[in-house]
């Protein structure tokens, strides 16, 4: 930034969130936990987000289970100014009001996905692989993003388990959904 500071962020979803700390002679930000905790001797259980963890099976909200270092929550961002730490959300998500009109909820939805699928492959290479299973969600990324292919080149990749008996086979095999989507 041009006043000398330093941000780091997490993803919306946090998939990959900051850990952090500033206790030591230095500042460290990882999206992995053990790196951080490398660097403590012997890492400090929280015995507060360890109650927290017995009592509701999760952590409070920025806290590890070890004393010291935190974890950024879905749309923060670090921000590192004149040694000092803030930790703020970068993005709110709009909350709809009036969620009774099912056909704008619907299209607000659709418009919402596709902006997400359009967003990563605007960073993504040309050639793009997907895992295609046959189920809901991955079926949805391939025929939005194959909409909006333009020259890309697209492969998708199934799986099918082999020695499974009929019954199984049956409950596991979505082959013909995969091949309903690679028409599309």
């Amino acid at each position: 930034l041009d006043n000398g500071s330093i941000q780091a962020a997490t993803d919306p979803m946090a998939v990959s969130p900051l850990y952090y700390t500033d206790t030591t002679d230095y500042l460290l930000i990882s999206n992995c936990l053990k790196s951080i905790a490398y660097f403590f001797d012997k890492p400090k259980v929280d015995p507060e987000v360890l109650k927290d963890y017995l009592v509701q099976s999760y952590p409070r909200a920025g806290r590890t289970i070890y004393k010291d270092i935190n974890i950024t929550n879905p749309c923060e961002r670090i921000t590192v100014t004149n040694g000092k730490i803030y930790v703020d959300k970068y993005h709110r998500y709009k909350k709809t009001k009036d969620i009774t009109n099912i056909e704008k909820v619907k299209d607000e939805t659709k418009e919402i996905f596709q902006q997400i699928i359009k967003d990563q492959l605007d960073t993504l290479p040309k050639e793009i692989s997907f895992s295609l299973s046959g189920g809901l969600d991955s079926s949805s990324i391939v025929c939005v993003a194959n909409s909006m292919k333009e020259d890309r080149c697209f492969i998708t990749h199934s799986a099918k388990f082999a020695g499974l008996n009929p019954k199984e086979k049956l409950l596991a095999d979505e082959t013909k959904y995969i091949e309903a989507v690679r028409k599309n």
